[in-house]
């Protein structure tokens, strides 16, 4: 997710020397995910100069979308000079809250009328649908959007939005219901409404948050709709929020004052137990957060339509973990934002169960029939949820047959990494469909791994590891005019649980993406290995398959691969491969030339494995 502001100002457009470093527009800050869809944030002043850069851009982004918070002038008077709307052929959605008594479509079109601008609504050129939220939950593609009235004079939205994996709150014109906290900060009241307000902001990676007065200034504005910068740190703070972006800079307020504010919000902070990360927000500033190495659409998915802005996000899920054999279950639970119960015997467990009823029960067991009699002594005492999740832990893949009658919704295959056990953990507990799956074992399992030894006892000798590196080399000067100068290819072999690199040719400027000790699971070439056949991803951000990849958007931000099988007596022991962090695709050449050299190499270590 990439974050960057083109207007920082409230309530007034202020240019002039005293705000060079701030800057002076009014609200309007552009996100980006990683897949290429664009999410605007208000069409403040701002807007002008966010218009001239996308118009410069070569390609339309994937999605292009405008959230408004409401439709006060400083967050609405960049929408006539935003020039896409009258570039045809480009398709625009415009989402915010309707006023107390007209449509968000009416209110548009009426700061667009002749009395107030030469050119109306009807002249747009672009495809462009407007469409007014409420407060609750909705998609647009992949990125996920939940909405919260805030306290302002006008109806007034704040957006909670997942890109990436990555949490961003944006609230801005937003006043404490509180006047003791917004003059002296704190933490809220237990079910306040700003203890909600806290909630909305809980453990976001980055808060955009209106901080226009300071507690000294509040008195003489109350009312007015905005928050204070002592309400706003407190708030963050207690709310776990990693990085606190100032927001709708006061007009009378020059560079040196806005400095001056955040030495005072960091001060508050300091010292604190994971103290959050306080800036202001500057016109120009870019921020990035990182996408996550597991998922990357947020738990929140829209479940109806009831109470809802498009959906209905969500409940949470009351997680009962009964695995001694797998404490890294209980990290993934917490890395996806639970808190599991865990017990480390079957009456714990049983206690546990009577005591809350979960709606997610994870059990290890040897196979079906000790599932089944774990799970009747764990529920014996009645009282399950309508909904329930029942996981079966084991090391053994059980046949279909065996599960008949045996009430076990998913089953876990242990050895698994930690990146898959969070994947599998955001599945059950938000009924969400799997963002990524690892590869399954292929049926001859056994055989294969038998060969896979032969190979690593052949690759001993330091001739034949030379002569594979030979042919690593071999494979990247063939394919340098189709890629990038990150390009890497690669000798792996795929073992029981890891992937081991055999031999390596890296580019210029190679890429991030590993290929030792990586766990199997988290591997394309484990994908080549269970199909046996060859595998190519021209641009990963646009496979269904593996656009949520941990290596995709994880730091290794691998952006293209294509794997060949290497054979030795005929099990599939591991890949010839190429990866980057660019799109490319093989031509026919290419590709003919990349599979002979992959017939060779598993020709050669079959050769030599005969006789180790």
């Amino acid at each position: 997710m990439k974050i960057r502001f083109w207007g920082t100002r409230g309530s007034i457009a202020k240019a002039g020397p005293t705000t060079l470093r701030y800057g002076g527009n009014t609200s309007c800050v552009e996100v980006r995910s990683a897949a290429g869809d664009l999410l605007i944030l208000d069409a403040g002043t701002g807007m002008h100069g966010l218009a001239q850069a996308l118009i410069r851009e070569p390609t339309a982004p994937r999605t292009s979308t405008l959230l408004l918070s409401h439709t006060h002038w400083d967050h609405i008077q960049g929408l006539p000079f935003f020039t896409p709307l009258f570039v045809p052929g480009q398709r625009w959605s415009i989402y915010g809250p309707s006023g107390a008594h007209k449509r968000l479509d009416e209110l548009l079109r009426e700061q667009m009328s002749r009395d107030y601008f030469p050119v109306g609504m009807d002249d747009l050129s672009a495809n462009v649908g407007i469409h007014s939220l409420k407060e609750g939950h909705f998609t647009i593609g992949d990125i996920s959007v939940t909405t919260r009235f805030l306290n302002h004079p006008g109806v007034t939205l704040g957006y909670r939005i997942v890109v990436d994996g990555k949490t961003l709150v944006y609230s801005t014109d937003h006043e404490p219901h509180s006047r003791h906290l917004a003059s002296c900060g704190g933490a809220p009241a237990k079910g306040s409404e700003d203890a909600k307000h806290g909630e909305f902001l809980a453990g976001a990676d980055v808060v955009i948050h209106d901080a226009q007065y300071t507690a000294e200034e509040y008195h003489s504005r109350v009312g007015w709709g905005h928050s204070t910068m002592e309400y706003v740190t407190d708030l963050a703070q207690h709310a776990g929020v990693r990085r606190l972006m100032l927001f709708h800079h006061d007009p009378n307020r020059g560079d040196a004052d806005v400095d001056r504010l955040v030495e005072r919000a960091r001060a508050r902070v300091s010292g604190r137990p994971g103290a959050t990360l306080i800036d202001a927000a500057a016109e120009g500033q870019q921020l990035e957060a990182t996408p996550s190495r597991v998922w990357a659409v947020a738990p929140e998915r829209p479940q109806g339509e009831e109470d809802s802005a498009l959906g209905e996000s969500p409940r949470g899920a009351n997680i009962l973990i009964f695995a001694p054999s797998y404490p890294s279950l209980i990290d993934a639970a917490r890395e996806v934002g639970q808190r599991p119960q865990v017990a480390n015997q079957l009456l714990e467990a049983e206690a546990a169960w009577r005591a809350t009823h979960p709606t997610v029960v994870i059990i290890e067991a040897k196979g079906p029939e000790e599932f089944n009699q774990r799970w009747r002594f764990i529920s014996a005492s009645g009282g399950w949820p309508s909904a329930m999740t029942r996981v079966m832990v084991c090391n053994d893949e059980p046949e279909p047959e065996q599960l008949r009658g045996v009430p076990v919704d998913s089953v876990l295959v242990a050895p698994f990494s930690p990146s898959y056990a969070c994947s599998r953990m955001l599945v059950w507990t938000t009924k969400t469909p799997p963002l990524w799956e690892r590869p399954p074992r292929p049926p001859t399992e056994a055989q294969r791994l038998r060969q896979v030894d032969r190979a690593r006892r052949a690759l001993q000798a330091a001739e034949l590891r030379d002569e594979l590196q030979t042919h690593v080399d071999l494979a990247r000067a063939l394919l340098a005019d189709v890629a990038s100068d990150d390009l890497v290819t690669a000798i792996h072999l795929i073992g029981a649980e890891a992937q081991e690199s055999m031999a390596r040719a890296d580019g210029p400027t190679p890429t991030l993406a590993p290929s030792g000790g990586v766990h199997r699971d988290d591997t394309f070439c484990g994908h080549v290995v269970a199909r046996d056949a060859p595998l190519e991803v021209e641009d990963t951000l646009n496979s269904a398959d593996f656009r949520y990849h941990p290596h995709v958007l994880g730091s290794a931000a691998l952006r293209a691969y294509v794997g060949v099988p290497l054979r030795i007596q005929g099990q599939c022991v591991g890949t010839l491969c190429a990866w980057a962090s660019h799109p490319f695709s093989l031509n026919d050449r290419h590709r003919a030339s990349f599979h002979q050299l992959a017939r060779l190499i598993s020709l050669r270590l079959q050769l030599e494995s005969s006789t180790t």
